[in-house]
């Protein structure tokens, strides 16, 4: 079982690093999108001053690197949980031809959360307390 957390930690942080920072190399040619929906949302979040994209894929890097390093995983795992959702929230109701990278991914982030579940107790622990309170 080690043997397979392994693979699939460094398999799923691996692509968040690579397409993450294929938005700045460009070696990956990225197919046309087929959906007139998709293809709006992308052209509106791409558009303007807010760096949108920029700040999106340098987060992608960052945590497929704590993923694929292994130095901490919980934490990498917890910033991309998000994107995982709307990567699959964008192809099943969207861009359907990648409907399938989308659930591979969903399935890797729930792999991998299962097998760190140790590492979430305290975030799912009902009505925490914090630590430093005052007295």
């Amino acid at each position: 079982m080690n043997h397979l957390v392994l693979v699939v930690r460094v398999l799923f942080g691996l692509l968040f690093v690579v397409f993450g920072a294929n938005y700045w190399g460009q070696w990956l040619e990225q197919p046309p999108l087929e959906d007139e929906g998709a293809q709006r949302f992308m052209t509106g979040l791409a558009q303007g001053n807010i760096h949108f994209f920029e700040i999106l894929k340098s987060t992608e890097v960052v945590a497929g690197l704590l993923i694929l390093s292994g130095v901490a995983v919980p934490l990498g795992l917890t910033v991309l949980a998000p994107i995982v959702v709307m990567i699959f929230a964008f192809h099943a109701f969207g861009e359907t031809s990648g409907m399938l990278m989308a659930i591979g991914l969903v399935v890797a982030q729930l792999f991998l959360a299962w097998s760190y579940r140790g590492a979430f107790r305290g975030v799912l622990t009902p009505f925490a307390k914090p630590c430093c309170a005052a007295k």
